[in-house]
């Protein structure tokens, strides 16, 4: 909040004319307050206004480029927070182009309505705030906090929620079956969809496929995938204990720092040109196959 509404001098307009230039949104606020009071607006005015209202949708986007990368109740805060943004930039242009032909009592409106704008935007701001700074077990779905350790309401598990995001959004793994149904698990369980319980299943069906990989792979030292999987499995398998983690202490910061490990390892397999272009994940059945093959 102290970003946005109380920009430093270096952030804020050039001034024109011998006024200085409103130094932040509040400032801004009260010259529109003090031009619905006399009844009529300066010509800087509705330059600044226009200003700002470049600003916060330049501000709109680049806070859109970090946010999709979230998942949750901070991606639904967000899209929320959106709209703000777009209600404020198309006030503040409306006051651009038409303020200096408003009535007085037009002039008090579109400032009290911009003022309100302004305190919902403060508001949620200091939403996001603290429930990023908060390390409390909440239910993802509702916010939802407490003594006991599921929701209620939701009847899903408390869990202290994801505080860092890894980066593997920003890159691309094809997937097979049984891991695409660990992933849309995982993140049905972010965005408070489902319970936490609904990892069960995937997760071990996941910590089973990659054992027997690895066992494959032992078992077939002479095959260069074998040898390529024997890198990358263990650390796979690390992966999918990271993310059970969260059945002890029921942080999600597991799932998030799980998967990107199980990511990171699928990646590496793919990368290999010595491997087929085959989904990651399923390299278990590589191997058979190429066993089979080699002893026929």
């Amino acid at each position: 909040m102290s970003l946005l509404l109380s920009l430093k001098e270096n952030f804020a307009p050039i001034a024109i004319g011998s006024e200085k230039a409103p130094q932040n949104l509040n400032e801004l606020r009260s010259r529109l307050q003090d031009a619905a009071q006399v009844g009529r607006a300066r010509p800087d005015l509705a330059y600044y206004c226009h200003w700002y209202a470049e600003f916060l949708d330049h501000l709109r986007h680049q806070e859109d480029l970090s946010m999709l990368q979230t998942r949750g109740k901070p991606r639904r805060m967000w899209a929320e927070q959106s709209l703000i943004y777009l209600d404020l930039t198309q006030c503040l242009r409306l006051h651009s182009s038409q303020m200096l032909g408003w009535s007085q009592a037009l002039l008090q409106e579109k400032s009290q309505e911009f003022g309100c704008l302004l305190d919902e935007l403060a508001e949620a701001l200091e939403e996001m705030k603290d429930w990023n700074e908060g390390c409390e077990a909440r239910c993802l779905n509702c916010g939802w906090s407490g003594q006991v350790s599921t929701c209620p309401h939701c009847r899903f598990h408390l869990l202290k929620p994801v505080r860092q995001y890894g980066t593997q959004q920003n890159s691309y793994v094809r997937l097979a079956p049984l891991q695409a149904n660990l992933f849309q698990a995982i993140t049905s369980v972010l965005e408070g969809q489902c319970d936490l319980l609904a990892l069960e299943v995937p997760l071990e069906l996941m910590q089973s496929r990659y054992q027997k990989a690895l066992e494959e792979a032992e078992a077939n030292l002479h095959l260069p995938l074998a040898q390529q999987a024997l890198q990358s499995i263990p650390r796979a398998l690390s992966g999918l204990r990271e993310i059970s983690r969260v059945f002890q202490d029921f942080d999600a910061q597991h799932l998030e720092d799980g998967w990107s490990i199980l990511f990171q390892a699928d990646q590496a397999l793919q990368s290999n040109p010595a491997s087929p272009r085959r989904d990651a994940g399923s390299y278990c059945e590589m191997i058979v196959d190429q066993v089979t093959l080699t002893n026929e």
